[in-house]
């Protein structure tokens, strides 16, 4: 696996965290996991 493939994979996944996390505060009441984290903002 070269390093731009290695790259791609990488973003990938932090683009899934991203989704999910956005999904989950979307969600009512706020799951006690995301009150727990710090703000993005």
């Amino acid at each position: 696996m070269d390093k731009v493939t290695q790259a791609q994979e990488w973003y990938r996944f932090a683009a899934m965290d991203l989704d999910s996390a956005k999904y989950l505060l979307k969600m009512n009441p706020v799951p006690i996991e995301m009150l727990s984290l710090p703000a993005i903002c």
